[in-house]
């Protein structure tokens, strides 16, 4: 084995094969130059996600709706909710919970994710590993089981960005203009098709009563199906998957997400809750919304 330093850091990889660095994001013009894009690297993306301190509201938000549901499943020793919401989050980015995985077991990765987290005040230290992709597993069982659980991921995560736009100078209280719409004071959105997790379908043969399955490569038992999925002849006919919607602000620091929210139907009662979700925390923060002809008047 050989060895490779990473921002001073030493760790093991194989002969002959070349790792790329950590890269640093200087600034998006930098960052276009140096990749031509101005996408995070994903390690880096990885290392932001621990430092983020939303994802420690998250966790511990989840963990108050666990207790005070009297919910007896016990968390994997070692790996905080907090935590594993935040190797979601980065699945999400990555595209896969594998990939986010082998992005955190790249060299270096861990330790500066690890040194990350330890900026938080009162937190356990993160294991000197990360964690197995079966120990996941936790977290999809707790939302699975209690729709409660999404509910609240979902205001704590409302809150804690209204919060972080209003120190950034957007969502203040602030009475309205009718003659002026003011960016600081603006939410805007959209809805987009998610496609479904997987492609396979079900069918159950009208003539025989057995199920049939089609697009499976599984081999035994039974493949896994995406049951829900959006309405079809509504918005955006014939695509299928989901409706996902999400609102934003944008400040003079970036873009801030505000909320966001799934739906098996149209999308603007969707939007609506995540509107109404906002104005809860940000009040007179929000004079205007930008939307599509989903939405339309006053609201």
């Amino acid at each position: 084995m050989a060895s490779t330093t990473v921002k001073g850091r030493t760790s093991t990889g194989t002969p002959g094969k070349r790792r790329s660095p950590i890269v640093r994001s200087k600034d998006a013009a930098k960052l276009l130059a140096l990749t031509g894009t101005v996408r995070l690297p994903d390690a880096e993306f990885a290392i932001a996600m621990f430092g983020f301190p939303l994802i420690l509201t998250l966790g511990y938000d989840l963990d108050l709706f666990r207790a005070r549901v009297k919910d007896g499943r016990g968390r994997r020793a070692g790996f905080p909710t907090a935590a594993l919401i935040a190797i979601s989050a980065i699945a999400r980015y990555t595209g896969s919970l594998p990939s986010a995985l082998k992005v955190l077991r790249g060299p270096g990765v861990w330790d500066l994710c690890r040194k990350a987290w330890g900026s938080f005040a009162d937190v356990a230290p993160l294991p000197p590993f990360p964690p197995e992709r079966y120990r996941l597993g936790y977290l999809r069982d707790v939302i699975n089981e209690h729709e409660e659980a999404m509910a609240a991921l979902k205001e704590s995560f409302t809150g804690g960005s209204v919060r972080m736009a209003q120190r950034l100078g957007n969502l203040t209280d602030s009475e309205g203009c009718l003659l002026r719409v003011d960016p600081a004071h603006t939410v805007f959105g959209d809805g987009s098709i998610l496609r479904p997790m997987t492609d396979v379908m079900e069918h159950v043969n009208e003539l025989t009563g057995e199920v049939e399955y089609f697009g499976s490569r599984a081999t035994r038992g039974a493949p896994r199906v995406q049951k829900a999925v959006r309405e079809l002849n509504t918005d955006h006919p014939g695509q299928i998957g989901i409706n996902f919607v999400a609102l934003h602000t944008e400040t003079p620091f970036g873009l801030v997400t505000l909320g966001v929210e799934s739906t098996l139907a149209a999308e603007q009662w969707a939007a609506l809750t995540v509107l109404e979700r906002i104005h809860a925390h940000a009040g007179t923060g929000v004079h205007t919304l930008v939307y599509d002809g989903a939405l339309t008047g006053w609201v």
